[in-house]
């Protein structure tokens, strides 16, 4: 609806920041900070620590009774039709009580042209031996791959895999480990991903690592013959959000977003929270990173947040 334009009263992220209303006529300095914008009301709504907020035009501006928001938005091309928009509202609304400098536009920090589809409500996993937390901007990922597992049913050879782990760059889907030649007590399998391609080469009785998937499969009592394999299997993961965590394998190293309320999950319970994770722009300043995150890491970050169309109006 592009009607809506506005964010939840309990909510810091916000289209517009006020500070000191000047009408042209008159000086009014508000105490209000954060500003949202609503069409289908009569007014800008207003909110200061939670609390409406609003100020008495004086009688000779003609417009007794209405409140007084003073806008301040970043003035680029993807908010000229935005700024317009409010702008020929708010005379509408105000009269000729209504003025603002083009200079002094600001973002606040998010800027969301079409909520409904800029943000969406998600599941926060549960906590696992304490509560799990989300702070408002803080990046998130998403769990994408459940524990692999694998199968060598038919084989000649009775080697058996271990170690079987997801490593930062997994795919979902079944991996195929296929004996291409076979000595006594040695084996040499051919790796090929879920699409087909095919990887670095493992060897038996030694540890195997190729960026998306880590085992090792040792020499069994009876020899590996050729064609005997094993079928690594990826599964879905739960696709629950948890922050962003740069050592994970489980898909969650991968920004898909970042909150937008604070949100806690109890250790073993969900919790329901608001992802903005499209058509958005935002401070980079604003967002929160995982700990210890680099400066070439927050660079990455922000081009996949990009990817998703959420752009950074600063550099990090």
């Amino acid at each position: 609806d592009l009607h809506k334009l506005t964010t939840p009263t309990d909510h810091t992220f916000s289209l517009g920041k006020a500070e000191k209303c000047n009408t042209g006529k008159e000086n009014i300095t508000t105490v209000v900070e954060k500003c949202t914008w609503s069409y289908w009301r009569s007014y800008p709504s207003c909110y200061y620590y939670r609390r409406t907020v609003t100020k008495t035009v004086a009688a000779e501006c003609g417009l007794p009774g209405k409140s007084i928001c003073c806008l301040k938005w970043e003035r680029t091309d993807d908010h000229n039709f935005l700024q317009k928009a409010v702008t020929e509202r708010a005379k509408h609304i105000f009269g000729d009580c209504f003025n603002h400098k083009q200079n002094k536009w600001s973002l606040h920090l998010v800027s969301e042209v079409l909520p409904d589809l800029t943000r969406a409500q998600r599941t926060l996993l549960a906590g696992s031996g304490s509560d799990r937390t989300l702070r408002i901007g803080e990046i998130v990922g998403r769990v994408l791959f459940g524990t692999p597992t694998s199968d060598n049913t038919g084989n000649t050879g009775n080697g058996a895999m271990s170690g079987l782990a997801l490593k930062a760059n997994a795919q979902l889907g079944d991996y195929t480990v296929e004996c291409i030649t076979a000595t006594t007590n040695a084996a040499t399998f051919a790796v090929f991903d879920p699409l087909g391609r095919r990887l670095a080469d493992a060897a038996t009785d030694a540890a195997y690592d190729n960026g998306e998937i880590a085992f090792t499969i040792a020499d069994g009592g009876t020899d590996f013959v050729v064609g005997d394999g094993f079928t690594i299997t990826v599964p879905v993961g739960s696709k629950k959000f948890v922050p962003l965590s740069l050592t994970a394998v489980d898909g969650s190293a991968r920004p898909a977003g970042f909150s937008a309320v604070k949100a806690t999950a109890p250790d073993g319970v969900d919790a329901p929270f608001v992802n903005i994770e499209r058509l958005a722009t935002f401070k980079s300043t604003g967002l929160i990173y995982p700990a210890g995150a680099t400066t070439d890491q927050k660079t990455a970050i922000l081009a996949d947040l990009e990817a998703l169309n959420l752009k950074a109006l600063n550099a990090a």
